[in-house]
């Protein structure tokens, strides 16, 4: 069965118009997809362009290039076997199924589109279930965030705490989240995460969803990382022992 879910990026969050991205079921309406900039290359910093979406079964994908006409096209990696038909400066290509791939304009492999073709979400939390602790959008503390599964804790039904971050733009305003034990930090389709989450020493921790932990506005020596884990490892009367 063919099914096709595409997200809407953050009220004024800013794209980039290097190209044009729409997908659709076979023969079905097509559906426009945002454009994120991203970062690319650790050595030379600069901007490219990277759009998602979740599908099951076949789906058709249109690709412009807005920023110079198309002489060649790579489709990587090579091992996908993925074939396109080239009108003026479009292609067109089918999906069967997901994948990760990168879009190549005239051997440009900086410049290029990152397009993420997603399988469908399964078992996703949702913001009426009891665990689930919703997080709209807008300028977070992280006392407050904390303070908020902290409070939901106390209820010994449930265990395990959902932080969902719906649809929008989140910005932690201390840049790092820690993230306790037994937490699932769920991004919703459609979220922007500007915020640093940080595992450290603990356990039972999921981090999930389809939204988007967004770091290209900081410089890459400010140690900032989308995800970052820490786990001890102590060596003591010849025996390791992980806390």
């Amino acid at each position: 069965m063919d099914d096709l879910q595409v997200y809407k990026a953050p009220k004024d969050f800013p794209g980039r118009e290097d190209y044009k991205v729409r997908v659709r079921q076979p023969e079905g309406e097509w559906h426009s997809l945002f454009i994120y900039e991203v970062k690319v290359d650790m050595h030379e910093v600069r901007p490219a362009s990277m759009a998602y979406f979740d599908l099951e079964g076949t789906v058709e994908v249109e690709v412009t290039c807005l920023y110079t006409e198309i002489d060649c096209v790579n489709i990587a990696p090579a091992s996908r076997e993925v074939t396109y038909e080239h009108h003026g400066n479009t292609i067109l290509f089918k999906l069967t199924g997901p994948q990760k791939l990168s879009i190549e304009i005239n051997g440009d492999i900086f410049r290029n589109l990152h397009l993420f073709a997603n399988p469908k979400e399964k078992d996703a939390p949702q913001p009426e279930d009891a665990n689930v602790l919703v997080v709209q959008p807008g300028i977070h503390r992280k006392p407050d965030l904390l303070r908020l599964l902290e409070n939901a804790a106390a209820d010994p039904r449930e265990k395990r705490k959902v932080l969902y971050f719906a649809p929008g733009t989140h910005y932690i305003e201390e840049t790092v989240l820690p993230v306790p034990s037994e937490t699932t930090v769920y991004l919703a389709g459609g979220s922007v995460l500007v915020g640093s989450l940080v595992c450290e020493g603990v356990h039972d921790v999921s981090i999930r969803g389809r939204g988007i932990i967004y770091l290209a506005d900081f410089h890459r020596f400010s140690a900032f990382r989308g995800i970052r884990i820490v786990f001890f490892t102590i060596y003591k009367c010849g025996r390791y022992y992980r806390d």
